[in-house]
């Protein structure tokens, strides 16, 4: 697959991510921005359509999606399919410290005999059990309430330019989300330190409260089996609804052509990318006893693309993909923050980012280097070449975000088409 043509499917993913994709009026809405980008950007115009999707889940009563996915077909080449999942969404404050979850979990599909030290990060596999476990569902127009639609637009729109500053404080204030305890506890007490170092008023507050969040095991921890419970039942609001893998099994059945399965993601889309390309390589022609096969025969070709991504597992994780699947690309940013974190050499580079800017985090760093050391991060293929170059001429906020999504669209030539304000503009 065309580079252009995987950023560009994958940054279609954040439209609508100021909706709920639990609802099916949301549903509506999302399928039909995602549908009218695919007709307008110039890699994937008119050529491409949504076949399964959007899906997404909300953990909890209230608040935004954290999981979301779709899958496009190539409208001249039926065979070719590419599963797009959505990176962090912007305005979930659940999504965001989902991210923080680093502790890792042993891979469990494959062969017992070959994956025995392959592991991944705890964040990666909360991930992947939701997105194997998402339906979608035939195209609805619903009824609802316009106005509500309308208001909470307006509002996330009017919140926009202050959104950096705001999730600090959200994140603080509201109500109690999963974290990992070790990480949020080494966070807060290199912040706290900082305490004589002209930190506002607002910053000290946020750590005070933060740091209290930390010490409440009911906010630092995770009921796993809980939560997948809660998706399932999630699900089951759409009882005509079709998993991924059923999906992809009728795309077999009904494809005497070959099949070329894409699996593309930005930023945590990248490591979710990569554990559901595993999944569905080691899946493929298992047992047929086995209730997760889907591909017998070995029919389809499973192909990668990850952009911005952090690391999604260990060492062992980075070479049994790289047995497994077909093709892996991946496209990390020397100067993005993200693709750097977690891997114990490349997070220490971070400090010497922008010119020095981001020194004030070397003792962050030296603080988890122990951890993330012992974890054995490993990105899943080296990256493609792409020269250091000067920071650009911006703030040190706006820099990190241009750098993380912008750069990428302008290192592919899509930058004119998007960028990462219309990207996120809340859809109505």
């Amino acid at each position: 697959m065309d580079p252009r043509v995987a950023l560009t499917l994958a940054a279609i993913t954040y439209r609508g991510c100021n909706l709920n994709l639990s609802d099916t009026h949301s549903r509506d809405l999302a399928q039909t921005e995602m549908t009218r980008c695919l007709q307008t950007f110039s890699p994937v115009r008119d050529s491409w359509e949504i076949v399964w999707g959007p899906a997404g889940f909300r953990p909890g009563i209230i608040g935004l999606d954290a999981s979301a996915m779709y899958v496009a077909r190539m409208t001249k080449a039926p065979g070719d399919v590419a599963i797009s999942i959505r990176g962090t969404n912007f305005f979930s404050i659940t999504d965001w410290l989902s991210n923080l979850l680093i502790d890792q979990r042993p891979w469990t599909h494959g062969d017992p005999a070959t994956v025995t030290n392959v592991k991944i990060s705890a964040s990666t596999a909360i991930g992947l059990h939701i997105l194997q476990r998402l339906r979608s569902t035939p195209r609805l127009t619903a009824t609802t309430n316009e106005s509500f639609w309308r208001d909470a637009a307006s509002w996330v729109s009017a919140h926009e330019a202050r959104l950096g500053y705001a999730l600090l404080r959200l994140v603080a204030q509201g109500p109690g989300v999963p974290a990992d305890r070790g990480l949020l506890s080494a966070i807060t007490s290199w912040v706290q330190n900082m305490h004589g170092n002209g930190l506002s008023a607002e910053m000290l507050e946020l750590v005070h409260r933060l740091d209290a969040a930390v010490t409440q095991s009911s906010v630092c921890t995770i009921d796993e089996v809980a939560l997948i419970e809660q998706v399932e039942r999630a699900q089951d609001r759409f009882p005509d609804g079709i998993s991924l893998l059923d999906f992809l099994r009728s795309l077999i059945a009904h494809e005497s052509g070959s099949v070329n399965i894409h699996v593309v993601g930005h930023s945590k889309g990248g490591p979710l990318a990569a554990a559901l390309g595993l999944w569905l390589a080691d899946t493929q022609g298992t047992a047929a006893a086995s209730a997760e096969q889907w591909d017998p025969n070995h029919h389809a070709c499973i192909s990668l693309h990850t952009f911005a991504a952090p690391t999604p597992g260990n060492s062992e994780f980075a070479a049994h993909l790289g047995k497994q699947t077909a093709y892996a690309y991946r496209l990390g940013n020397s100067l993005d923050i993200v693709p750097h974190v977690w891997n114990a050499k490349e997070a220490a580079n971070i400090p010497a980012l922008y010119n020095g800017e981001l020194k004030i985090l070397g003792s962050l760093i030296d603080t988890l280097m122990p951890v993330l050391e012992r974890l054995d991060y490993q990105h899943e293929v080296a990256a493609q070449p792409w020269p250091a170059s000067l920071p650009e001429n911006l703030a040190l906020p706006a820099q990190i975000a241009f750098q993380h999504l912008d750069a990428y669209l302008r290192k592919l030539d899509l930058l004119g088409e998007m960028n990462f304000a219309s990207l996120f503009k809340p859809v109505s």
